[in-house]
């Protein structure tokens, strides 16, 4: 039985502000990758994978963890060592062999985690190539790749719903003016796009824009500026 694991592993991340876990069998993903992204099966397709991801809600933890914890920014990027930390614990008390990938690792250990959060029934991938949530819109991020050594045959969730297919596709628009300044040669007063060219794709999505992500948070997740998590005062 799948439930019972995926509720202590949704407690898990919850607790630690990881408040979006979708599964599907591993296969599903695999065949839906090229070969470099495809996740280890432990020897089947039917082997469980889990999709971690946050909202909004993964801030202020974050905020508390680096204040209280100031090894978390020794290596220059404090979230990915609070991602790291957080999930290897929790698959540490899971009692079962599991192999972890992250979305900030690099090849030879990259998942196409927007693929994997789109066959998990988690996140559309729309025509923008934003993750769609049916709440949170675009206003999520997709942190780790769990595969866990469990049969996950009986597992066929659904497909996250197409929101895209009836909207206008704003998205589209602010995509091609960031397409049209990347062609151009870049002036003093027409720079290459600046990460706030890229925000206003996702910022052009009509879903879930009640959930946009906090102003720090934003400049950390396009800038990885450290100075994201200073506190007034």
């Amino acid at each position: 039985m799948i439930g019972p694991w995926m509720k202590r592993i949704r407690d898990a991340c919850s607790d630690a502000g990881f408040d979006l876990v979708a599964a599907v069998q591993v296969g599903a993903y695999n065949d839906a990758v090229d070969d470099a992204y495809r996740l280890p099966d432990f020897g089947s397709p039917a082997s469980l994978a889990v999709v971690v991801g946050n909202t909004s809600r993964l801030w202020a933890k974050l905020q508390e963890a680096v204040a209280s914890d100031p090894a978390l920014s020794a290596g220059g990027h404090p979230v990915d060592s609070y991602i790291t930390r957080r999930i290897e614990q929790i698959v540490a008390t899971l009692p079962v062999a599991a192999e972890v990938r992250f979305g900030h690792e690099a090849p030879p250990r990259r998942v196409a985690m927007q693929r994997l959060a789109h066959v998990a029934g988690m996140a559309h991938l729309g025509p923008a190539w934003l993750s769609v949530h049916p709440t949170h819109g675009p206003w999520i991020s997709l942190r780790a790749a769990i595969v866990l050594d469990l049969d996950a045959s009986g597992l066929h969730p659904e497909a996250a719903p197409d929101l895209c297919a009836s909207c206008p596709k704003p998205c589209l628009v602010a995509l091609e003016r960031v397409r049209a300044r990347a062609s151009e040669p870049p002036t003093a007063a027409r720079p290459l796009p600046h990460w706030e060219d890229w925000l206003a794709v996702r910022d052009a999505c009509p879903v879930g824009r009640h959930f946009r992500y906090p102003e720090p948070q934003l400049r950390y997740h396009y800038t990885r500026d450290p100075r994201a998590f200073d506190r007034p005062g």
